[in-house]
C-alpha cells in the first residue's frame, strides 16, 4: 500500500504459499495490488516467484483471481494504465482477454474506458484472434458490458479517450447505432460533454497562442494491421512506443504537457463528432412524441413529413403524434402498424397507452443530439449537424421549440449567434410559437435555466439578463407589441 515493493517481494520469496491470498478488503492479491505499480517489475518478480515455488495453482489459475469486483490482474493493469505489465500479462496468458467483470467488462472494454488509446491498441493488435471475428469486428463479448448494455465506444467517450473513440469507430462503424438500457446512443452522451471541446475551454490571449502552435498528430492506428492478420493469419510483430511528447521534448508533469493533453482531446473529439454527425440519423426516422392532451383521431400532412395525430376526450388525456420521413410509403405503412402506441392510441384504448407512458417515463425526454449540444453550448457539435444537414436547422423539438428556442432558454450566446448568421432559416425561426403559445420573447423572460455567470449580485444578473431582449428586433412586430 506504501510502495514499498522491494519488501514485498522478499516476503513472497519466504512465504509463497501466501501468493493467492487476498490482501485488501477489495480481496485483491499481491499480483493485484503489483500493477498498481505502473512497474512491470514488481509483477515480473511475482510471476518468478510463481513458476518457481510449487503451489496449489496453475499460472492461468492465479491470473485468473478475481478481485471484490470480478477484476483479474489483467483488468487492474488497464486501469492504472500499465502498458508494461498489460503486455506482460497479455503475453503469459491470452485468455486473460476474454475474462468478464461482475460488470460483464472484459479486460479491453475496460481499457477503452480508463486507458490510453496504445493501450487499447497494444491488445488488438498483438492479440487478434482474441479480439476481432473473421470480418475484423470487434468480437460480441467485447462491444458491451451485461450490466447495462453499455457499449465499448460510449465507454470511450464517457471516460474521454476520443482517440480511443475513434480507434473503434475505425474499426467497426457499427458502433454508433448502439445504445445502452436507457436508449442514449455514443453521439448523445458525446453531445452533453462540453468540456470535450475547444469551445468548452475558456482561454486566455496568452494560452491561446500556445494551445494554436501545438501539434496533435496521431500514433495509434489499428485497422489496417488488424486486415493484415485477417490476410496473413499470423501473429503481428509488436511495433514500438511512441508519442508526441517523444518529438515534442515536453517534460513530463510539467503544465505544458497537461495543455497539451487538452488539446488532443479537443481534436480527437472533434474527430469523433464529426464521424457520428455523418452517421446520425435522428433527424430522419420515427419519433413517438407523448403530452397528456387527449385521444381521438385525426390526421394531416405538413411538408413533407408526415404527421398524425389522434385526441379524445377523458380524465386522463394522451395525445400521440408519430413523425416519420416519407422513404416510402410501404415503410411508413408497416412502421405504423408495429408501434404498439400508435395501434393502442388509435383503437381508442386509453388504459394501455397510460400504461405505456407510464413503463416508459423517457419516452419524453429529448434524445435529439443537435437539441443535447444546443442546451450544452457545444458550437462545433451544433455547426456540424447544420453544417451537414441544413435542414436541421428548421427541427423542431417535441415541445414544438426551435435550435432558436433552445439556445435562448438556455443562454447559448454562441449558438444563437450561429444559429443567426443562417439568413433564410432565420427568417422562418423567429416565427415559431411552441406548444404551450411561447415565443422567442418568451424564453428571454424564462429564467428557469439560468446559469448565471462572472457577474455577482442581483443587480449585475439583471444587466446580463437585459442584454438577451436585444432579440426582439428579430422578432415580427406582433410578437412583440
Amino acid at each position: 500500500m506504501k510502495g514499498k515493493w522491494d519488501l514485498m517481494i522478499d516476503y513472497y520469496q519466504k512465504h509463497s504459499e501466501y501468493l493467492h491470498s487476498p490482501l485488501t478488503a477489495s480481496k485483491e492479491t499481491a499480483f493485484h495490488m503489483a500493477v498498481c505499480s505502473k512497474q512491470e517489475q514488481p509483477l515480473k518478480d511475482l510471476l518468478e516467484i510463481m513458476t518457481t515455488s510449487e503451489l496449489p495453482l496453475t499460472e492461468t489459475e492465479f491470473l485468473k483471481k478475481t478481485n471484490k469486483f470480478g477484476n483479474t490482474v489483467l483488468h487492474e493493469a488497464t486501469i492504472y494504465g500499465n502498458y508494461e505489465a498489460v503486455r506482460l500479462l497479455v503475453d503469459r496468458c491470452e485468455d486473460l482477454l476474454k475474462e468478464t467483470n461482475n460488470y460483464g467488462e472484459t479486460p479491453l472494454f475496460t481499457a477503452a474506458g480508463f486507458a490510453e488509446a496504445e493501450i487499447v491498441e497494444f491488445l488488438i493488435r498483438s492479440k487478434p484472434q482474441q479480439c476481432v471475428d473473421d470480418n475484423g469486428s470487434l468480437l460480441a463479448i467485447h462491444i458491451k458490458r451485461t450490466k447495462d448494455d453499455l457499449s465499448i465506444l460510449s465507454n470511450a467517450i464517457r471516460g474521454q479517450h476520443f482517440e480511443t473513440a475513434l480507434l473503434l469507430l475505425e474499426m467497426d462503424d457499427s458502433l454508433h447505432k448502439l445504445t445502452d438500457k436507457d436508449g442514449v446512443t455514443a453521439f448523445q452522451l458525446l453531445a452533453q460533454m462540453p468540456t470535450a471541446f475547444e469551445s468548452g475551454f475558456p482561454m486566455g490571449t496568452c494560452e491561446r497562442l500556445i494551445y494554436c502552435c501545438l501539434p496533435v498528430k496521431r500514433h495509434h492506428e489499428v485497422k489496417s494491421l488488424v486486415e493484415t492478420w485477417l490476410k496473413e493469419r499470423k501473429m503481428l510483430e509488436r511495433k514500438p512506443r511512441g508519442g508526441i511528447l517523444k518529438y515534442l521534448k515536453v517534460p513530463k508533469g510539467c503544465w505544458l504537457e497537461g495543455f497539451w493533453n487538452q488539446k488532443r482531446k479537443h481534436v480527437f473529439a472533434l474527430k469523433v463528432a464529426e464521424i457520428l454527425i455523418e452517421k446520425d440519423e435522428s433527424l430522419n426516422k420515427v419519433s413517438v412524441s407523448i403530452t397528456k392532451e387527449g385521444l381521438g383521431g385525426k390526421e394531416y400532412r405538413k411538408g413533407e413529413n408526415q404527421l398524425s395525430e389522434f385526441t379524445s376526450k377523458g380524465k386522463d388525456t394522451v395525445e400521440i403524434q408519430l413523425h416519420y420521413t416519407t422513404e416510402t410509403s410501404e415503410t411508413n405503412s408497416s412502421l405504423k402498424e408495429k408501434i404498439p402506441l400508435f395501434i393502442a392510441t388509435k383503437n381508442g384504448k386509453e388504459e394501455i397507452v397510460l400504461e405505456i407512458m407510464k413503463k416508459y417515463p423517457d419516452a419524453r425526454k429529448e434524445h435529439i443530439p443537435l437539441f443535447i449540444a444546443t442546451i450544452n453550448g457545444i458550437e462545433e457539435i451544433v455547426w456540424g449537424i447544420i453544417d451537414q444537414y441544413p435542414h436541421a436547422v428548421e427541427h423542431l423539438n417535441e415541445e414544438g421549440q426551435s435550435i432558436l428556442d433552445v439556445a435562448v432558454m438556455h443562454r447559448q450566446k454562441e449558438i444563437f449567434n450561429l444559429v443567426k448568421q443562417q439568413k433564410v432559416p432565420l427568417a422562418r425561426l423567429h416565427r415559431v410559437i411552441d406548444k404551450k403559445g411561447n415565443t422567442l420573447l418568451h424564453h428571454v423572460a424564462d429564467m428557469e435555466h439560468y446559469r448565471g455567470g462572472t457577474k455577482p449580485g442581483p443587480a449585475l444578473k439583471l444587466q446580463e439578463e437585459l442584454q438577451w431582449f436585444e432579440v426582439g428586433p428579430f422578432l415580427p412586430f406582433f410578437f412583440t407589441s
